[in-house]
């Protein structure tokens, strides 16, 4: 008897999840939510996507464990959001579509999935395996991109990262985490992180200025003894200088004393003798 697929479907997303796919769905949402802070594009998780009603789909819902909306949902609204129905206004499909896959889940994520997201209107899906403790898993990231007609399988890079251009990010897996990075492969980060960098850069920036206050302080410090020293080396020059002038001109006062004794003596013995 062959399965139904709504139902099998919707069975899946109520399963419980593991820590590590927890954690990976808090991890990518955060990020998202920051890269996304200004234009406030709706970044969630396992949000139940309902298809619109014109058109003959497979499925009768599906909620990704990660997506992107790149429309503006005031946080008001979003707390009201029990799903996402696509016959409402302003209600288009995510742009990218993450499923973080479970041994439960993994052969769907594959083989079913990427053909639903197409259906859908999603422009790429990506699936992790954040825990690879089941057969059959060669590779934890796997995405493909989605085009007017036809769709492509996304070419991983010799890390192993795949790159999203709605997202204009690499995709990559560190052991169970999904990062994002930028094109250079620079870490994106989330608010909290992004705060504790800034905090750190403030902090060093404040301790590198703190360092060349300290040095030019000591090297005023150190001209201004310096200086001190040679006014010393002056004053005690000037002090000597005028020692030695004082001397000069009481010996030469005494030369001139004894000059004049000896001309007195000289004048008597003159007129003595006259």
């Amino acid at each position: 008897m062959s399965l139904n697929v709504a139902t099998e479907l919707y069975i899946e997303e109520d399963m419980p999840e593991s820590q590590a796919q927890i954690n990976v769905v808090d991890d990518a949402k955060s990020v998202l939510k920051y890269m996304y802070r200004l234009e406030k594009w709706f970044c969630t998780g396992n949000l139940e996507i309902i298809p619109p009603s014109d058109k003959v789909y497979p499925f009768k819902n599906i909620a990704p464990d990660v997506a992107v909306f790149k429309v503006v949902v005031p946080p008001g609204e979003q707390v009201q959001l029990s799903s996402w129905n696509m016959d409402e206004p302003g209600r288009p499909a995510p742009v990218v579509a993450i499923e973080i896959g479970s041994k439960a889940t993994w052969k769907d994520d594959l083989e079913r999935k990427p053909a639903f997201y197409r259906l859908l209107g999603v422009k790429e899906y990506f699936v992790c395996a954040p825990q690879r403790l089941w057969r059959g898993v060669n590779t934890p990231l796997l995405g493909w991109r989605y085009g007017p007609t036809a769709s492509e399988v996304i070419v991983p890079n010799e890390r192993g990262w795949l790159w999203s251009n709605e997202l204009d990010s690499w995709l990559g897996m560190d052991g169970a985490e999904l990062h994002l990075y930028d094109r250079e492969g620079n870490l994106r980060l989330n608010g909290e992180q992004a705060e504790a960098e800034t905090r750190q850069l403030l902090e060093s920036q404040a301790e590198t200025a703190r360092r060349l206050a300290e040095a030019q302080i000591k090297k005023v410090q150190e001209a201004a003894k310096k200086a001190q020293e040679a006014t010393k080396k002056a004053r005690a020059k000037t002090r000597q200088t005028a020692a030695q002038v004082k001397k000069e001109a009481q010996a030469r006062s005494e030369a001139e004393q004894k000059l004049a004794e000896l001309q007195r003596e000289l004048d008597r013995y003159k007129k003595l003798n006259g």
